[in-house]
């Protein structure tokens, strides 16, 4: 107890220090894995997924200065991987996702531009200078949210407070996760931009000025343009420092008072979205055009508890400590009412609309990342708690405990997931636990997932999961025709098996019927099969490649054990148009049951195509 009491006395007298110390370990260990994983030199590394879409806006400006996209027809097989594009109404070609982050990315991109020049890289926009740049990117964000929150934090918490909450918001949560391993989603970008907002709000209500005000309008246009559904964060402006119903009158007063700025930040809001506008009618030739297809809001039948409670992605059970800010609403009432409204009013209302969405779990990714943006909300209540129960030194203890094993369990998820013990989007209850302890997934654990079934999901129904069998008794074939009813997997001809690579399925050759699977340097994987085994079987397994002397093959690895892996690319016979079969016979060794893990890959540069895949039980290999 001497030796906390010293310490605190010691913290007291150097304010500051803390909260800088947690800044500089959240920057050392964001680095550290940055640099350990170098996603910059991998491709599909840094830009993958909604990143690709964000990020498409920038060279096809910058670079190629058509944003038609018409430039990858010039060179597609360099970026079909690289760039999606969508077919509006008119014909024209449009992007998903409004261009938000695309000038949060502008400063890197254009210095990865530079360095790109220097050192004699591709300046494509694809090649690593750009990617690095990218990846470092959040970082930096990262830290100037994390200061902006500060500056907001250290008028009404203790810094040692101020310390664990930036702990708690990096390691006990997804973003450690969003700032590392897919650093250039949206998530850290608009946790910066609300630590902004909101300092800006208070600084208005404390004194309205035309600075402030300009900041304020450019600041909530650029979170809507980013995600329109984060427009919500203007409650906070609205609601700061009501105390009690009776203060309504004077807000509004206030607001008709300051007529002038309201127009101004609601001017400079619209003025920054203006360019997304322009976009759309180049693109679309409309100037407002719904971008997201089928996908839409169902507010009638929000999935709150999944939402918050679910093994799939809920956010409650990825991101415990988040119960504790949510417990720290009572504080915040008794000592910092002038949040309270604010806070509460918004994080009811984001919930709802958050889990609204029809795809409540939002795709692939770590816990409920979408619930990340708030955080610079969240932490508000968080900090309340941590003060009211530090009213004596074993409360003290108790808060430094409790962030301690927060933040475990948050690095341990992000540990998990990495190395596939918790599964992007087909978590179930069995999964969870039986992964629960576990860096790596072990067996029965691909037994316990369960997909969403996402066609059924955009029509607002949650339905059952599709589920694949992993035994069968004489073969399996797959010729790559046959879609599950939600697109999202092949189905063996029986209809009993799924396959994945959907997306890496060509009509430019097929040996049988229309389709096959077509794999590249960038998309070297594909038709992915999980079967189970026992000791001692003997399998064959043959598929047909063209061309039949192009590299690529057909493996067979156990994913849950180490060590072990065949592959073959030889070809056994050609037909007449040049197709050619690869087989591959093993035995499973007496040592290893459970699941095995069947799927294509070429290792090679040049487009290969396979088809007619078929996996056959045979007796024991010789």
């Amino acid at each position: 107890m001497r030796v906390i009491s010293l310490a605190s006395n010691y913290w007291t007298n150097h304010p500051g220090k803390l909260s800088t110390l947690a800044m500089l370990i959240i920057a050392i260990a964001v680095s550290w894995v940055n640099f350990n994983t170098h996603l910059w030199n991998q491709d599909g590394g840094v830009v993958k997924h909604d990143i690709m879409v964000y990020y498409s806006y920038l060279p096809a400006a910058i670079i190629y200065n058509d944003l038609s996209f018409s430039f990858v027809d010039d060179s597609p097989d360099y970026f079909g991987d690289k760039i999606y594009r969508h077919v509006a109404p008119n014909g024209g070609i449009y992007q998903k996702t409004t261009m938000g982050l695309s000038f949060l990315y502008l400063p890197f991109f254009l210095l990865g531009h530079m360095v790109a020049h220097l050192t004699g890289a591709e300046m494509t926009g694809y090649s690593p200078p750009y990617f690095f740049l990218l990846q470092f990117s959040s970082l930096f964000y990262l830290l100037l949210g994390l200061f902006f929150l500060r500056r907001i934090l250290v008028m009404f918490f203790k810094d040692w407070v101020i310390a664990l909450l930036f702990l708690s918001i990096v390691f006990a949560t997804g973003v450690l996760f969003y700032s590392t391993f897919e650093a250039a989603m949206s998530h850290v970008y608009s946790f910066m931009l609300f630590s902004l907002f909101i300092w800006l709000s208070i600084k208005w209500h404390q004194k309205p000025s035309t600075f402030t005000t300009i900041w304020l309008g450019l600041t909530f246009g650029l979170i809507a343009l980013i995600r329109p559904s984060n427009g919500l964060v203007v409650l906070f402006f609205i609601l700061y420092n009501i105390k009690t119903m009776h203060e309504a009158g004077p807000r509004i007063r206030l607001f008709v008072r300051s007529w002038h700025q309201i127009l101004l930040i609601i001017f400079l809001a619209v003025l920054v979205f203006t360019p997304q506008l322009f976009y759309w009618k180049f693109s679309t030739g409309q100037w407002f055009f719904y971008s997201y297809g089928d996908e839409k809001f169902f507010f009638l039948q929000p999935n709150i508890l999944n939402g918050l409670f679910s093994y799939r992605k809920g956010w409650l059970l990825y991101t415990p400590i988040m119960i504790v800010a949510l417990a720290g609403f009572y504080p915040l009432y008794k000592r910092y009412r002038q949040f309270f409204l604010a806070i509460l009013v918004f994080t009811v209302l984001n919930i709802y609309v958050v889990y609204s969405w029809w795809d409540w779990w939002y795709g692939g990714g770590l816990g409920s990342r979408p619930m990340i943006d708030s955080y610079a909300l969240m932490v508000i209540p968080l900090a309340a708690f941590i003060t009211w129960i530090s009213t004596r030194t074993w409360g003290k203890i108790l808060a430094v405990i409790m962030v301690i094993i927060f933040g475990c369990h948050g690095i341990f998820q992000t540990m998990q997931y990495r190395y596939g013990a918790l599964h992007y989007m087909a978590m179930t209850k069995k999964a969870y636990w039986h992964s629960f302890g576990r860096i790596r997934p072990k067996y029965p654990f691909y037994d316990y997932i369960e997909y969403p079934d996402i066609m059924q999901a955009r029509k607002g129904i949650q339905a059952a999961a599709l589920k694949s069998k992993q035994t069968f008794e004489a073969f399996i074939t797959c010729n790559y025709e046959v879609l599950t009813d939600n697109g999202e997997f092949f189905y063996s001809t029986d209809k009993e098996f799924l396959l994945s690579g959907v997306g890496k399925r060509s009509d430019e050759h097929a040996r049988s019927g229309i389709y096959s699977m077509m794999l590249y340097k960038q998309e070297q994987f594909g038709s992915d099969m999980l079967l189970k085994v026992e000791p001692g079987e003997g399998f064959r397994l043959s598929v047909w490649k063209y061309p039949a002397r192009a590299t690529g093959g057909v493996a067979l690895t156990a994913p849950l054990e180490a060590n072990y892996y065949n592959f073959s690319q030889v070809v056994s016979a050609e037909d007449e148009i040049g197709w050619g079969k690869v087989e591959l016979e093993v035995k499973i060794p007496d040592t290893l049951s459970g699941l095995m893990k069947i799927y294509l890959w070429n290792p090679g540069k040049e487009k290969v195509y396979f088809d007619d895949l078929t996996i056959e039980k045979i007796a024991h290999k010789p």
